[in-house]
């Protein structure tokens, strides 16, 4: 029998060194959340995927507001909350992606990779999603996310999932823009065995994927990232965005441009917005879940 692989950091704190099974054996699939000060987003983040994985494992770091307080209210008032979701927490300070992340030794407490790593350990079923703060998951989409999770788990051999996200900002004039090209694509699910892990990159954490494994993309968008310009939707990255590549670039411009025509609200203020490209959803559809 292989041994669990145990995994210390430089600051040789016992607590949070984690271990990790060979494979898992639990038929499933684990949402890998981690979160810090998402109270405007977390009731919903959950509400999305509650009936679709088999266990979220919520990893809140150091979160001052009331995000904590809305999960546990959940979790009290319904059983399938209090069932699935997992609470951990890892109170360090966690180097913003950029040059920070590239000046932090891996094995640091206060790495990126690190802290995937310790948030992935605490996953029990056989396949992994790193799901976001910031992802949704709306009732307009569910089918075609479970359609896609089903083709992944009953996949033969191993596989690296990269399920597609339409981008969505919601203005501060309360409507929901998004346009048709501005997509999130990134390796997301995988199988949860050792042969899986997360690495540093030169300026954040990377999956690094050491199993023969199939590549499955979804065909359209089967998720939602949400970016709503009353909050700061770019704090994890280093003044300046050093390294941010093309589409995370075009994220930012279209997230400023946003915030910038929303801020003085008047009767033109939404054709503006579409004549640069942009669609509106309708807001009931959106937070139907």
């Amino acid at each position: 029998f292989l041994r669990p692989k145990i995994t210390k950091n430089i600051e040789n704190n016992l607590d949070y060194s984690y271990s990790r099974e060979y494979s898992k054996s639990q038929k499933g699939i684990s949402a890998m959340l981690r979160i810090r000060n998402e109270e405007k987003n977390i009731k919903n983040v959950l509400l999305g995927i509650i009936d679709v994985f088999d266990e979220i494992i919520l990893v809140d770091n150091n979160s001052i507001d009331n995000t904590l307080k809305i999960v546990n209210n959940l979790k009290d008032n319904e059983e399938k909350f209090l069932k699935k979701i997992k609470i951990y927490n890892y109170p360090f300070e966690i180097a913003k992606c950029g040059v920070e992340n590239f000046k932090t030794d891996s094995k640091s407490l206060h790495s990126l990779a690190y802290y995937y790593n310790y948030s992935l350990s605490k996953c029990n079923y056989t396949h992994v999603m790193k799901w976001d703060g910031d992802m949704l998951l709306p009732l307009f989409l569910k089918n075609n996310f479970k359609s896609y999770l089903s083709v992944l788990m009953k996949n033969r051999k191993p596989i690296v999932g990269r399920p597609i996200g339409l981008t969505v900002y919601k203005g501060l004039d309360n409507e929901l823009y998004y346009r048709e090209d501005s997509h999130e694509k990134e390796i997301r699910i995988f199988n949860n065995t050792v042969e899986n892990y997360f690495v540093k990159d030169v300026l954040w954490e990377r999956l690094q994927n050491d199993l023969e494994s199939d590549y499955i993309e979804s065909s359209d968008n089967i998720f939602i990232e949400f970016k709503d310009v009353s909050q700061n939707e770019f704090s994890h990255w280093e003044e300046g965005y050093l390294g941010m590549g093309m589409r995370k670039r075009r994220e930012i411009r279209d997230y400023k441009f946003i915030l910038d025509k929303t801020s003085n609200i008047d009767d033109f203020t939404s054709s503006i917005i579409k004549s640069e490209g942009f669609n509106t959803i309708s807001k009931e559809e959106f937070f139907k879940y």
